[in-house]
């Protein structure tokens, strides 16, 4: 799908995002998705957040460690 973004609106976009709009907000008032409009605006996708039990900390052993200091 073919998208293209005149400049002014572009920086618009821009400056909504660095206020804290939403990309999904954004996209719909533009009439495409979340996805092409990050690409074209050449954002890197968002990782997802990986679990506690992924990450390996374990929040109950650094207490006690934090005790022992």
């Amino acid at each position: 799908m073919s998208f293209y973004l005149e400049g002014d609106t572009e920086r618009e976009i821009r400056e909504a995002l660095r206020r804290g709009a939403s990309l999904e907000l954004l996209a719909g008032k533009v009439l495409t998705t979340p996805e092409n409009l990050a690409s074209v605006l050449g954002l890197k996708p968002e990782k997802p957040v990986r679990a506690d039990r992924e990450t390996g900390v374990d929040l109950w052993r650094a207490d006690e460690l934090n005790a022992r200091l």
